[in-house]
This record gives structure tokens, C-alpha cells and sequence, in this order.
């Protein structure tokens, strides 16, 4: 009897061993997923996304510029301060598209560029917004930024996408009026 009891606690134990070991190597596999998942950028274009009519009416009239120009200083006098804004869109976010469904009734899912343009659509509301509150009647000198690192384009912007949802961070300024080129 006490032979057949070791036997069932190192059984027992060798069990326990090994779903510790899988839970172990799972959890890790989630983090450096999720790690690498947050490393990778995507570049997309500027241009489709202000060309969306949901995208002007967001916009609200407001004149935005991308890019921050080496003259910046003295083109546009800022109004208030630095506004930024961050936001996210879902695969499954049907305010911002419309909605493709299966016969069953399930949705498509977007893209992972059309969850981004989404995302950008939705920050450049907030970043307007922001920018009439403190007084300003146009955003310029708009760059995208992650993790503190900024991307100064006039025609692209940076999305981090993600499978739960694509967010897009902007940094711009308060001012009168976007300069003349």
C-alpha cells in the first residue's frame, strides 16, 4: 500500500509539473505576441482618408495640415497650445464604414487598413475638437508618434494595429489659419 501511494503522489505531481510548465510557456507566448504585436507599425496614406466625406464632416470645416515645416514658427503663430489626440477604431466598429455581413448574419470584419483609417478619422475629430476649444480655427504641424518617437510626413501617417483594434496618436498646434505653401 504505501508503494502504490508514492507512486500516485509522484504521478500526481509529475501531472502537476507538466500543466505548470504549459501554462508557463502559454502565458509566454501571449507576451511576447502581444509585445511584438505592439512593436509593428503600419504606414498608410493621408490623402484617402481626407477625402471620405464621414472624414470632412468630422473635420467640421476645420483646415488641417500635416507635417510640421522647418518655417513653422513663422508661418502660423500659434493660437493656444499643442493639442494631441489618441485614438482607436475595432475590426468589428461599424459607425465608421458600414457593414459587410455574411448570409448568416455574422459581420466581416475590416481590415487591418481600414481599421486604421478609422482610428485616424476619429483622432483628427478629437485633434479638431481639442484645437476649437482652445481657440484655434486650424490644426498644422501635424505629426503621428509612437512611443514618443515622432513621424513627420505630409502624406503619411503611422497606425499601430493590433487584433483587438488600430489606434493612431496625432500632435499638432493651434492656429489661426494653415499657411500658404
Amino acid at each position: 500500500m504505501h508503494r502504490q501511494s508514492i507512486g500516485l503522489v509522484g504521478g500526481l505531481r509529475k501531472a502537476c509539473e507538466e500543466r505548470c510548465l504549459r501554462s508557463a510557456l502559454i502565458l509566454a507566448a501571449l507576451v511576447c505576441s502581444s509585445a511584438a504585436s505592439a512593436a509593428d507599425k503600419l504606414i498608410l496614406p493621408i490623402a484617402p482618408v481626407l477625402a471620405q466625406p464621414a472624414t470632412q464632416r468630422a473635420l467640421g470645416g476645420t483646415p488641417v495640415q500635416f507635417g510640421m515645416r522647418a518655417d513653422a514658427a513663422r508661418t502660423a503663430a500659434p493660437v493656444g497650445s499643442t493639442v494631441h489626440a489618441r485614438s482607436w477604431a475595432r475590426p468589428y466598429d461599424r459607425s465608421g464604414l458600414g457593414g459587410t455581413q455574411l448570409p448568416d448574419g455574422r459581420l466581416v470584419p475590416m481590415t487591418t487598413e481600414q481599421t486604421c483609417n478609422l482610428a485616424l478619422r476619429y483622432t483628427l475629430g478629437d485633434l479638431v475638437e481639442e484645437a476649437r476649444n482652445r481657440g484655434g480655427k486650424a490644426v498644422v504641424d501635424i505629426v503621428s508618434f509612437t512611443d514618443e518617437v515622432e513621424m513627420n510626413s505630409e502624406t503619411s501617417f503611422e497606425c499601430v494595429p493590433g487584433r483587438a483594434s488600430s489606434t493612431v496618436t496625432l500632435r499638432g498646434r493651434a492656429a489661426e489659419a494653415v499657411p500658404a505653401r
